[in-house]
């Protein structure tokens, strides 16, 4: 797949993809967007079944000495605890491998064809928060056999909670629904606008991860639903339900979904 091909995801029958339904929304979406979007997404898509040089299973990133050095990157970053750091690599890692995982399946309709942790592979690129990931082999699957891998992932990624008390469940949840929706920020980057998006989105959360609906707000869907007519915040399709503590890590501000921004917007 190459960015030249951008122009024909739209084409591409439904009946074909497993993603089925939700593909075809997320095509029709794509296909009235900025080209770059195009672009962007076939290239992720491309990218998780390259051969990357370095590449390493999921399992060697969740051992224990892994994460601890990881946890200290973070440290060293600006986390101002370890407890933040681990939200941190959480969030990266979320938004790494789910990203990549509903991008490869929303385009092509495919998922990992074996074991989480060998067949998910990662490699770190320079100085890059979010290491680069592929799948060392893939398989078409519906959309109950992209929930099942949604939620091994997220299984797995518990790990990554190194303090006593781990990582809030809370957190992990808007951690992985932002990382699962991945693709539809790109939609947003290039023109489509929030009612649209929150719509898909919605029901494509619904079907793929039930239990991360409540770990994000929708506030344009909540607006068409009562009737409102125009809403603040053009730009703001998603807000996670729980605060990532990104912006408490030296200068890196709040993310682009944080509850905290409104708050801070309003002061």
């Amino acid at each position: 797949m190459s960015p030249p091909a951008a122009a024909a995801i739209a084409m591409a029958p439904s009946n074909v993809l497993g993603a089925g339904i939700h593909g075809q929304a997320f095509r029709d979406l794509l296909s009235i967007s900025a080209p770059q979007a195009g672009e962007e997404i076939v290239m992720r898509a491309a990218r998780t079944l390259d051969v990357t040089s370095g590449a390493e299973p999921l399992a060697a990133w969740l051992t224990n000495i892994r994460l601890r050095r990881t946890i200290l990157r973070e440290r060293r970053l600006g986390a101002p605890s370890n407890k933040i750091a681990e939200a941190q690599v959480h969030r990266n890692l979320c938004r790494a491998i789910l990203g990549s995982l509903s991008t490869l399946w929303l385009i092509e309709g495919q998922i990992p064809g074996g074991e989480t942790l060998d067949c998910v592979e990662l490699v770190r690129e320079g100085d890059e928060p979010r290491p680069a990931v592929r799948f060392s082999s893939v398989i078409h699957g519906d959309v109950e056999a992209f929930g099942a891998v949604v939620a091994d992932v997220a299984s797995r990624l518990v790990a990554i909670g190194q303090s006593p008390s781990g990582i809030a469940p809370a957190l992990m949840e808007s951690n992985g629904a932002i990382g699962l929706l991945a693709p539809y920020f790109i939609l947003a980057r290039h023109g489509i606008e929030a009612r649209p998006l929150s719509s898909a989105i919605d029901a494509f959360l619904r079907e793929t991860a039930p239990h991360w609906r409540q770990a994000v707000r929708l506030p344009f869907l909540a607006a068409s639903l009562s009737g409102a007519v125009e809403m603040a915040q053009p730009g703001r399709a998603v807000i996670r339900a729980t605060c990532c503590a990104k912006y408490a890590c030296g200068q890196r501000g709040f993310c682009g979904t944080c509850p905290k921004r409104l708050q801070d917007e309003r002061a």
